[in-house]
């Protein structure tokens, strides 16, 4: 059983476009590990859970159309499933497939509101090497490609305008080196961890929505770099608890500035 709360900000520096808000989840899943002599170690599983999201806007318009602050509400359940491989030496690879579906209330200031129905399947894979070194530190390599299929339903806005949103595939790849070190301690083990990577996000759409055939600009992510750093503690009887900070900037592309906050507590039993 996994619990999670997570606070994000992404800015845009140019329309001076901000999202700021938070989101809450709870999952529970099972998996199991099989071994073989070689030391090799293949874990499967399948989760869900429920994730609930609140946020706001600054009321700044990406293009040419009047915009006003508002906030979103997204609910919705999340299933997924997942596979691994850990080696003897430290090599393992790791994959996942998740949907989500959404329910979706937009608020804006003038109290008009509207409900936006939709979802999302996401597939990722990951591999990486962790290299123990001295004194509990270690060093991990890590490469992870991914890519996230978005489903939103088409609307009509209160000024009778047919909304359109794009619904192109998105695809993402990041390289990243995570530093860790392991502490013990008669509370339980403790592990600090950073991580700095390098990702690249592509196939964004060049417009997320079309109002009335009037084409709004989506963001350009493209490459970014992105610094994580966070602390997991083992505390015994199964409980994890878990914390990180995360800042990701541009590299080209969009100007747009991300960071977020989340904590956690995961049991297993």
């Amino acid at each position: 059983m996994d619990g999670r709360d997570g606070h994000r900000v992404a800015r845009r520096r140019e329309s001076r476009l901000r999202v700021q808000g938070d989101s809450y989840g709870l999952y529970a899943g099972a998996d199991h590990e099989f071994h073989d002599d070689r030391g090799r170690t293949v874990r499967v599983g399948a989760y869900g859970g429920f994730v609930r999201g609140n946020y706001w806007t600054s009321g700044a318009s990406s293009g040419p159309m009047a915009a006003a602050e508002s906030n979103l509400r997204i609910d919705g359940p999340l299933f997924g499933v997942y596979g691994g491989v850990q080696w003897a030496r430290g090599a393992y690879v790791d994959l996942a497939l998740a949907h989500q579906a959404d329910d979706a209330t937009v608020r804006a200031s003038d109290g008009f509101t509207q409900a936006i129905g939709g979802g999302s399947l996401n597939f990722s894979a990951q591999g990486g090497w962790h290299l123990p070194l001295q004194a509990g530190w270690s060093l991990e390599p890590q490469l992870l490609v991914g890519v996230s299929q978005p489903e939103w339903d088409d609307k009509v806005d209160a000024g009778a305008r047919p909304l359109v949103f794009d619904q192109d595939a998105v695809y993402n790849a990041r390289a990243a080196l995570r530093i860790e070190r392991l502490v013990e301690t008669g509370a339980g083990a403790w592990r600090p961890w950073f991580t700095l990577a390098m990702q690249d996000t592509i196939g964004e759409p060049v417009t997320s929505v079309a109002v009335s055939g009037q084409a709004l600009p989506g963001e350009r992510f493209g490459q970014q770099y992105v610094i994580d750093a966070g602390v997991e503690a083992s505390l015994g009887h199964g409980w994890r608890l878990f914390g990180a900070l995360n800042v990701a900037h541009e590299l080209n592309g969009t100007s747009v500035e991300t960071r977020q906050a989340r904590v956690g507590a995961r049991w297993a039993w």
